[in-house]
């Protein structure tokens, strides 16, 4: 009863101080009504809390009338300002759970239309056809798929149906981790990314997605199902590459990216290279380190922190360009071959160094892994 009392202190309390905006949404930093983290507290906190405190004595009626009012206001709030990339998946994910937990409201169909419909579309617009979300973070790839899975898991317990296409388009963002997946299974950070559970990501899959023998394989640590193909692997609009000995823990790894900047959350590395062997890393990237305003925040998005060359000291220069221009329109040719031998993939970087992009050099990467050897060249 301690924690139920505190839960009705605090979210009473947090409705008084942090009224909804009127008109437009305040995206503001440290806004308590940014739509991302609306859209996760209906999602997330204040569903699974709830649900755990609705019965106790410490929640009177009209505590729980006020935060059903509450998310009602998060469900208007959210269907009037969707925003895009991984942030709507959020908000989305958000106002399709506000329309199930309050069925009882003339709206709460149109909320969950809206946002099914929405994330649909996201489906074909953000993923793409090799199965990464088009930020080409891995972190927030599994962040996107996370509130993709969300409206999934609901709709039918609820009673409600999704568009066609909405479940089976999911498969391919599975795939894309399995097969982007290092010996220790997390996934490379490139961009801003963090630490992921591929096994963990997999088991959800393979509840999704039971005939996938090549899930099975990695949630039972390779007692049932078959190994995925490969192992190595090229995705030709993500333009990044992974080269591996096989799919053991204790296998050697290289990821190489040569595709587009990415629509949110990039770096100044193209061309970068990751290198593992087992789980210990040889070769690494930063990931997001913090989002703070610290010298550390401002050095992990430079060429400098990445395994890339600098050229007269200056680094890579891609970013400022409306956020369009960064998303693929066709695949890229990395000249990716694989084989018992040898794997080989190559990449070019030619869009200027330093502040003012200047074309001081062309920078061409190729990168082999002679197999029997064991060797990354």
């Amino acid at each position: 009863e301690a924690f139920a009392r505190e839960f009705a202190a605090q979210v009473s309390s947090w409705i008084a101080r942090c009224p909804v905006p009127a008109g437009k949404p305040d995206q503001a930093p440290f806004s308590k009504w940014r739509t991302i983290e609306a859209g996760i507290r209906m999602a997330f906190t204040w569903p699974a809390a709830f649900v755990v405190f609705r019965r106790s004595p410490s929640l009177d009626d009209a505590m729980v009338i006020a935060v059903a009012c509450s998310i009602a206001e998060h469900g208007r709030y959210l269907r009037a300002h969707p925003t895009s990339g991984n942030w709507l998946t959020m908000e989305m994910n958000g106002l399709f759970h506000a329309g199930c937990l309050l069925d009882f409201l003339a709206e709460a169909r149109s909320w969950r239309d809206f946002a099914a419909g929405r994330l649909r579309e996201e489906l074909d617009r953000q993923v793409y056809p090799d199965g990464a979300q088009f930020e080409l973070s891995p972190g927030y790839h599994v962040v996107a798929l996370r509130n993709l899975l969300g409206p999934a898991s609901i709709a039918k317990p609820y009673g409600h149906a999704l568009p066609a296409g909405y479940v089976e388009g999911l498969e391919r963002m599975y795939t894309y981790a399995l097969l982007a997946m290092t010996p220790d299974r997390d996934l490379p950070r490139w961009n801003d990314s963090w630490r992921v559970d591929v096994k963990s990501l997999l088991e959800d899959g393979l509840r999704l997605f039971p005939r996938r023998d090549d899930f099975r394989w990695v949630v039972t640590e390779g007692k049932e199902g078959k190994a995925p193909e490969g192992p190595s692997h090229w995705f030709p609009w993500a333009g990044q590459a992974v080269l591996r000995s096989g799919w053991d823990r204790d296998a050697i790894f290289l990821g190489f990216e040569a595709g587009p900047f990415g629509y949110g959350h990039q770096h100044e590395d193209k061309l970068g290279i990751v290198v593992g062997a087992g789980a210990r890393p040889l070769l690494v990237e930063a990931g997001s380190y913090a989002y703070d305003a610290s010298k550390w925040r401002a050095h992990v998005l430079t060429s400098r922190a990445h395994n890339v060359v600098l050229v007269d000291g200056k680094g890579q220069a891609r970013r400022g360009r409306p956020r369009e221009a960064y998303v693929a329109r066709e695949p890229l040719d990395g000249g990716f071959r694989s084989g018992p031998a040898l794997d080989l993939v190559r990449g070019v970087y030619d869009e200027g160094f330093g502040p003012g992009r200047e074309k001081l050099a062309r920078h061409g990467r190729e990168v082999a892994f002679l197999r029997e050897a064991g060797v990354f060249v």
